[in-house]
């Protein structure tokens, strides 16, 4: 009976070590996947400023196009 109750408790015991595994295993993929997208909006949020960059030179190119024209 000891040897059962032995058995019994180490089973007890890996499996919890196995689904402490597991849900660290989960935490770190769902930090991947948060990492992955804040990573992507910082991608984006570049993209959108580099376009307000484009646009805004091309606001000052119209405007000194019309300055010589003035001229």
């Amino acid at each position: 009976m000891k040897i059962l109750s032995r058995l019994a408790v180490s089973g007890q015991r890996s499996a919890v070590s196995f689904q402490r595994s597991a849900v660290s295993f989960q935490l770190s993929a769902v930090s991947e996947a948060a990492v992955s997208g804040q990573r992507s909006a910082v991608s984006l949020q570049r993209s959108a400023v580099s376009g307000q960059l484009s646009a805004f030179s091309g606001q000052l190119s119209a405007v000194s196009g019309q300055r010589s024209a003035v001229s």
